[in-house]
């Protein structure tokens, strides 16, 4: 009996492991599935050992967290390189929740013996956390959107410290959308502020946009115009700037990516432009200032078509034949133009529009048709510019009306019926 006794002590003895030993146990198998590629196996190891984490030392739980995120990571690429949409569905959040499992592996790394590894798998996992903002930014789910910027915000600052213009970018406009313009306002400022800190060694010609949206907060939400144009000039400043950096890396660009960027800065340039002109056109008390910094402008880039349209609309305000002259160069510089084009155009059908208005509240009969052959004669000018406005943009409404008015008044009958069935077809 006692012999028995004692074979079933040590029976008992050498069959219990302890319960802390198996989690620590099933880290160190997750860690080899991983290293062998067999992920699925992994996180199943590495969820059963979380599950139950309380049993673990915080050198395997850093450990447990590290090597689930990487694991999340690597079951996404998985996916995506076989193609298999029901896992590409299952794990289209890895890059954020693997990013929530390295905040914890640190939070146990007291020692710091995993933060190099941790920094380079937050490295891997930012730019799919970007991805995820900005597919709910753009799908304007905002709530979303601001829980994946917080996170790149946080990735940048905490761990790999670059691109963090673009975080918060992005986090601004996220909450510009939920309504939030102070907190909009501050990360507008932190874009501009680590952008001309640390500039991205390929110019990044979108930055103009940041300067732009800060303009809008300022001219709306703070009502202060003044730092609404302060924030205009500098982006284009800024802009000019890093199209300068871009000309002189042309040789690292493919032509279409040069292009590409020529044209980005046109258009960037054109928006800041556009708003700035708005702002002068909508204030009276600005305009002097206005036809001043345009007036420099022009002298300073004679050639520059943007600026001298730009200050052309500002002319027709006050003295609509210095505006009309300012169209016609730039017309000579880009006969394309379609801004310069409509608006010289515009300019002789409201001096035609005028004086009909006149002469038809005029009782000498005689001075008022001497009065509208002169307007007609203005409307005969038009006309080239408002068809060649045409040629450039056919299904545009306002040319397509504009030039049905002066076929109408030039009793141009068939190409009145012609313009008149275009704009019904519309």
């Amino acid at each position: 009996m006692k012999k028995t006794f004692f074979f079933t002590l040590l029976f008992v003895a050498f069959s219990i492991v302890p319960y802390s030993t198996a989690q620590k146990s099933a880290v160190t198998t997750a860690v080899v599935k991983f290293e062998t590629g067999d992920f699925d196996q992994a996180l199943e190891k590495l969820n059963t050992a979380l599950e139950n984490s309380s049993q673990l030392d915080d050198k395997t739980k850093a450990k447990a967290w590290l090597y689930k995120g990487k694991t999340l990571i690597s079951l996404l690429s998985e996916a995506a390189h076989k193609q298999d949409i029901d896992k590409l569905t299952k794990y289209e959040m890895a890059y954020y929740d693997a990013y929530l499992c390295f905040e914890k592996s640190t939070k146990f790394d007291s020692g710091g013996r995993l933060t190099s590894q941790i920094k380079n798998e937050v490295g891997r996992a930012y730019n799919g956390i970007l991805q995820l903002a900005l597919g709910y930014l753009n799908g304007k789910d905002y709530k979303n959107a601001l829980i994946y910027t917080d996170a790149a915000v946080s990735a940048n600052n905490n761990y790999i410290n670059k691109d963090a213009y673009i975080a918060y970018d992005l986090r601004a406009q996220t909450h510009l959308a939920l309504g939030d313009s102070s907190q909009a306002l501050l990360d507008f400022n932190d874009c501009i502020a680590r952008y001309n800190k640390s500039k991205p060694e390929k110019p990044d010609l979108l930055i103009a946009y940041a300067y732009y949206r800060l303009a809008l907060l300022y001219r709306y939400q703070k009502s202060d115009l003044d730092a609404a144009l302060g924030s205009l000039q500098e982006g284009a400043n800024l802009l000019d700037t890093e199209f300068d950096r871009v000309k002189a890396l042309k040789t690292q660009y493919s032509p279409e990516n040069f292009n590409y960027a020529q044209q980005q800065y046109m258009s960037a340039k054109q928006d800041l432009q556009s708003f700035e002109l708005d702002i002068y056109l909508n204030f009276p008390d600005k305009y002097v200032e206005a036809i001043e910094r345009f007036r420099k402008a022009v002298a300073n880039e004679p050639k520059n078509v943007l600026v001298r349209v730009a200050y052309a609309s500002l002319l027709e305000k006050s003295d609509p034949n210095a505006a009309l002259v300012e169209y016609n160069k730039a017309l000579e510089l880009d006969p394309n133009n379609m801004t310069a084009t409509f608006n010289a155009g515009a300019v002789y059908v409201n001096k035609a529009t005028a004086m009909y208005q006149e002469a038809n509240m005029m009782d000498d009969f005689q001075a008022a048709g001497e009065l509208m052959k002169t307007a007609n004669a203005k409307y005969a000018k038009a006309l080239p510019y408002l068809k060649k406005a045409h040629e450039l943009e056919p299904m545009n409404k306002l040319v397509i009306q504009t030039l049905k008015q002066i076929t109408l008044q030039l009793e141009m009958n068939e190409e009145y019926q012609h313009y008149k069935k275009l704009e019904s077809e519309l």
